[in-house]
């Protein structure tokens, strides 16, 4: 395979398409990389990658394009055909939304153009620039998962974006190097902002969505809203369900004392069902003062089957093969999630406060059964009940200073994840453990404008405590403390008909509280699962990150991002 693809992309007219997604797939579909293309509609990858063999062309309002690569990774010209709606006898056209850099921010106009026909804002970001969608899951190219705001409040629950009709969506901003004001381990935000409401009176949208794909999913679910003045009710009810197909094939190299070679293939399927409900008020005492609440709760009830063959390698030699079967329970409820936020001016002083509340518990019942060639067979059964909890506030000042502006805050977190898992398997054991830890931060943001310059510097400071606990002792050596200040700049300017925009941040990567769990699952005989409390959440995993952007003549957009 070539070590560079490319290839241009046009129109049905041969006119050249910018910010075109374009996403390299291995065989299985596994997403790779992905960029965008330039105003000339050229799109380039040109470092080594990982076996790619699919290219995925994708722009707004054109059907999708995936093309098998060349031997000389050069697919040539693309050409991608417009998508028109259809209501009876009335073709529905829109304009091309704008993408634009503003600040620190890419920014996708969604209202007037053709996105704000797409459904929900799940249905937009799938189709904005820079962004990967599937499944429900966000991917920003080259940074990972976003860290995603409606109206300056984090979305906790991706199903709220499901929730959210395309048609009250103004724009959407990918920013690919948060600043000051964002947590250390965030490498990349979203920012939805939605149209201020107009009018009085009862609104409501029913929507339901299937997919067939092999098997039957849809979505359905009911919005409403009732205006007078400045106060705004609204709720919103919903099912999730269907049945999803999954394989997996894995072949895993054991060095010991004997080389383990195990090549593994496992087919199976779920089916979940979920059910959810939020109902919330808003209210807008004047232009300077809104506030509002909402609380939300649901039910997931998910069933998964699967069947597999091991075939193990001692040494090269065939060892054994397992045949496997296996099946799981996993239920959630509650999901608790209540959010209260503040929005208000004092004289010059922009305020703007959120609360975050959630709780949920699940319970997951596993059960595996073997049938060994040369060993005992074996059946295993296990149950796990996890609850999750965490508590967040965020309080932002802002204030016009010089020739910009100064935002300043501060942001807390409190969260707590508890495990206890209990088997029937010798070979493991039961295990009880809990993760408790407390964010402390505080930041600060400059934005200044000097001609055709804009200059913005940040700088937060983080103070974390985190405990792990193995049957309710705490484990010293796995408990850490740690403070970290994190700098970020950030410079863009307009010359002639190009934007050109570069930033520095300084940033860390934390476990996930599954990468933490000391509870360990059982795969088969030969393989167990299983998180690491030994992790080091900052100290060794920091960041350093800068990029370079520029977009001309409307078009042209680069990142290049250097690491150490």
């Amino acid at each position: 395979m070539a070590q560079s693809i490319t290839g241009k992309v046009v129109d049905e007219t041969n006119s050249p398409l910018d910010f075109v997604n374009v996403v390299l797939l291995k065989a299985d579909s596994t997403y790779i990389a992905g960029t965008v293309t330039d105003e000339n509609g050229v799109f380039l990858f040109n470092e080594k990658l990982d076996n790619p063999k699919y290219v995925k062309v994708s722009s707004i309002g054109c059907t999708n394009q995936t093309l098998n690569i060349p031997p000389t990774g050069d697919l040539g010209i693309i050409t991608l055909n417009p998508e028109s709606v259809m209501l009876g006898e009335v073709v529905v056209k829109s304009n091309r939304p704008v993408t634009a850099i503003k600040g620190d921010a890419l920014v996708t106009n969604v209202a007037g153009s053709q996105l704000e026909h797409a459904g929900t804002a799940n249905d937009v970001l799938t189709q904005v620039p820079m962004v990967l969608g599937r499944d429900g899951n966000f991917e920003v190219f080259g940074k990972g998962s976003p860290a995603i705001y409606i109206n300056g409040r984090e979305v906790q629950d991706l199903t709220q974006l499901s929730q959210l009709n395309s048609a009250d969506i103004k724009n959407v901003e990918v920013i690919t190097n948060p600043g000051a004001k964002y947590d250390a381990s965030v490498k990349s935000v979203i920012r939805i902002r939605t149209k201020r409401p107009q009018g009085d009176g009862f609104s409501g949208t029913l929507r339901a969505q299937g997919v067939m794909q092999k098997y039957f999913r849809t979505v359905d679910q009911a919005n409403f809203k009732f205006r007078t003045g400045g106060l705004e009710l609204f709720g919103n009810f919903g099912y999730i369900g269907g049945k999803f197909q999954s394989s997996n094939r894995v072949d895993m190299l054991t060095q010991s004392t004997t080389v383990w070679n195990q090549l593994l293939t496992q087919d199976g399927s779920m089916r979940t069902n979920e059910f959810f409900g939020k109902a919330g008020f808003s209210y807008m005492f004047n232009d300077s003062h809104s506030i509002g609440a909402y609380y939300s709760n649901g039910f997931t009830k998910q069933k998964s089957e699967h069947t597999g063959i091991s075939r193990v390698l001692a040494d090269g030699q065939p060892y054994d093969n397992i045949t496997m079967y296996g099946s799981s329970n996993n239920n959630t409820l509650p999901k608790h999630h209540a959010n209260l936020y503040y929005n208000g001016e004092i004289g010059k002083f922009g305020i703007d406060f959120n609360m975050d509340y959630m709780w949920r518990k699940s319970r997951n019942s596993m059960f595996n059964d073997e049938t060994s060639d040369t060993q005992d067979n074996s059946l295993v059964n296990s149950l796990g009940v996890n609850r999750s909890r965490m508590l967040a506030e965020k309080l932002v000042f802002s204030y016009p200073f010089w020739k910009g502006g100064i935002e300043f805050g501060e942001e807390y977190t409190s969260s707590r994840f508890s495990s206890d898992y209990k088997t029937d398997a010798s070979l493991l054991g039961d295990a009880d453990s809990r993760v408790d830890e407390n964010n402390i931060a505080g930041f600060m943001e400059i934005g200044q404008t000097f001609g055709q310059f804009n200059l913005g510097v940040g700088l937060r400071y983080e103070h974390i405590k985190f405990e792990y606990l193995e049957n309710g002792q705490k484990k010293e050596d796995q408990s850490k403390t740690y403070n970290n200040l994190f700098p970020s700049l950030s410079l863009s300017t307009m010359i002639k008909n190009v934007q050109l925009s570069m930033s520095y941040t300084h940033k860390t990567q934390r476990p996930s509280y599954a990468d933490l769990d000391g509870t360990v699952d059982y795969i088969n005989r030969f393989t167990l699962e299983g998180g690491n409390p030994f992790h080091r959440t900052c100290a060794v995993s920091e960041r350093h990150s800068s990029s370079l952007r520029y977009l001309a003549e409307c078009g042209y957009a680069v990142d290049e991002w250097r690491q150490r």
